[in-house]
């Protein structure tokens, strides 16, 4: 499999298997973040006890291009808007 510099793979651990999505922006990754999550906690997938956790361990897998401080400035901007959407959106810290 493919990964283009700018592609980013989410790693989503759901009860008995582990959910993959690939994203090409880091906008649309996150949307599909959120979707995912939405989609396991409706579906009753994951118990209200362990949301929490399983948001915790989703995992982005991020490929960075040769700007170094741009890429870097790209990462600490996603970072953060992950956790203002972990914490505002699922109430998880």
């Amino acid at each position: 499999m493919a990964i283009w510099p700018w592609a980013i793979l989410i790693v989503v651990p759901l009860g008995g298997g582990i959910l993959y999505f690939i994203g090409y922006a880091s906008v649309a990754t996150l949307a599909a973040a959120i979707a995912i999550l939405d989609g396991a906690r409706a579906s009753g997938q994951v118990s209200a006890e362990d949301f929490p956790r399983v948001v915790g361990r989703i995992s982005f897998f991020v490929n960075a291009g040769l700007r170094f401080v741009t890429e870097l400035c790209k990462m600490r901007a996603f970072a953060e808007l992950w956790e203002e959407i972990a914490s505002d959106r699922y109430g998880v810290q």
